[in-house]
């Protein structure tokens, strides 16, 4: 439709705004485009199953947009082509085999599937308002409170979700909190208000959430949503255990999160929502969405590094091999999905063994290693990269070679290229003081390394405690 607005999008799928007319808000289209044949050919199931969840989850009463219509339309058009389905009741999504039959004729015709809902006014995905890209509508406090409150009306309506995260959930200038992306959901019968904890199956739908949130909310703050929704659902903690269920859905959300960033290592490798692959003659690159194509084919053909902003700079890299450039790709993707403090992949040579960085404007170093005396970093700012480090259970091989520092605030980031291990529990004291031997930096008995370290853990409370209260012994 003209004047349709791309609000998200990837490979196999496109979120667009439609305007409507005088007085109206217009609709949300959800775009199903899978690649590939075979995938392909199940976009006009996903697109009815995905309806049919949103209306099941209206008339349970949860808070989810109105479905309009499932229709199947022909590509670069906006004219229906058959099969579509319309209306607002439980009909509208639902049926196989005629449709399905359509399903397959369609994808093979180039035609698309769509989903079309009512479109939210003045709402915010949660993601964007935790990513700071818009405030809170009612206060963050309450904000979460509402969001605890989703929760356990989820949990009773029988929903089961196995990819909650930010992105499913909008807030709109009212504080209302919606439920938006019940892709992949199911339903079993409505559930009644008490007992004492989630079960397994709702525990790993808590600590996925949770997972898509570690560095975006304190654990207090995830504490206060988790806590709402056990008090709207009348659970009970077992007295001689109290809260263990939360703590345990804490321990399993960082397991999540680290598999979670390591996958999607992957997605910095091809076009995805961070990158876009890009040519330039026979050379070939990808580039991140917000790097200018100019500024990156320069580096790529003329290796040219783009001009400095008023916020960042870059550095660039040649390795011996392309597996080494790889590794140091996917290595800072991954730092920046743990939103850890480092060198941000910008642009890479996918046919040579090159890869660029991007840096704050106000870094300093790596130091050379031939430097007589190099500056040793302050202990606070050691012990928040650190403490950052062993919360995603990750540790890197320390050295002043191996930093950059901020010049703006003394904070210090991980220089490229990045070796990334799994820090063990076990190995946490030894680590840390070979790192402080390493840079000569008292770590384990100075105050402010401490104090940085316990407040970069972004993990249960209960695990700050007790390392404060072993701090050093094991």
């Amino acid at each position: 439709m003209p004047g349709a607005r791309e609000i998200k999008g990837n490979v196999k799928r496109t979120v667009l705004r439609e305007p409507g007319g005088p007085g109206q808000t217009g609709r949300a289209v959800k775009r199903f485009h899978a690649p590939g044949h075979l995938d392909s050919l199940r976009d006009g199931a996903r697109a009815r199953a995905e309806g049919q969840a949103l209306e099941t989850a209206a008339s349970r009463g949860l808070p989810v947009p109105r479905v309009l219509e499932v229709v199947r339309r022909a590509a670069g058009t906006g004219q229906a082509s058959g099969g579509a389905e319309t209306g607002g009741n439980a009909g509208t999504c639902g049926g196989a085999g005629k449709g399905a039959a359509a399903t397959s004729l369609g994808d093979a015709t180039g035609e698309r599937w769509e989903l079309c809902t009512e479109w939210i006014p003045d709402a915010h995905s949660l993601a964007d308002i935790l990513a700071g890209h818009c405030p809170w509508p009612a206060g963050r406090r309450q904000g979460l409170k509402r969001l605890g409150h989703l929760l356990a009306h989820v949990y009773r309506a029988g929903l089961h979700h196995p990819d909650l995260h930010p992105g499913n959930a909008l807030i709109d200038d009212t504080g209302q909190v919606w439920l938006v992306d019940l892709h992949g959901a199911t339903f079993t019968e409505p559930r009644a208000v008490g007992g004492r904890a989630p079960d397994a199956r709702w525990s790993e739908h808590l600590a996925s959430l949770c997972a898509a949130t570690r560095e975006l909310l304190t654990a207090g703050e995830r504490a206060l949503c988790l806590g709402t929704m056990a008090q709207s659902l009348g659970w009970e903690a077992a007295s001689s255990a109290p809260d263990t269920w939360r703590y345990e859905i804490e321990d399993r959300a960082r397991q999540l999160r680290q598999q979670q960033c390591a996958r999607r290592r992957r997605v910095w490798l091809r076009t995805s929502s961070p990158t876009l692959e890009f040519e330039v003659g026979a050379c070939s690159g990808l580039r991140r969405r917000d790097l200018d194509q100019d500024q990156a084919a320069d580096w790529l053909t003329q290796n040219t590094s783009p001009a400095p902003s008023d916020t960042h700079a870059y550095i660039g890299f040649a390795f011996e091999s392309k597996q080494a450039a790889r590794a140091a790709w996917t290595n800072a993707a991954r730092l920046e999905e743990h939103r850890l403090p480092a060198a941000r992949p910008a642009c890479y040579d996918a046919d040579g063994a090159r890869a660029l960085f991007r840096i704050p404007r106000a870094c300093q170093g790596p130091a050379p290693e031939e430097h007589p005396q190099p500056p040793c970093p302050s202990p606070a700012a050691l012990g928040h990269l650190l403490g950052s480090l062993h919360d995603r259970a990750l540790s890197v091989p320390m050295s002043l070679q191996a930093l950059l520092q901020d010049q703006s605030d003394g904070a210090l980031l991980l220089a490229p290229p990045v070796q990334l291990h799994a820090w063990e529990r076990a190995a946490l004291w030894p680590e840390l003081k070979r790192a402080g031997a390493t840079l000569g930096v008292e770590t384990l008995t100075a105050p402010a390394f401490r104090a940085a370290f316990l407040a970069a853990l972004r993990h249960s409370r209960s695990e700050r405690r007790h390392l404060e209260a072993s701090w050093g012994r094991g």
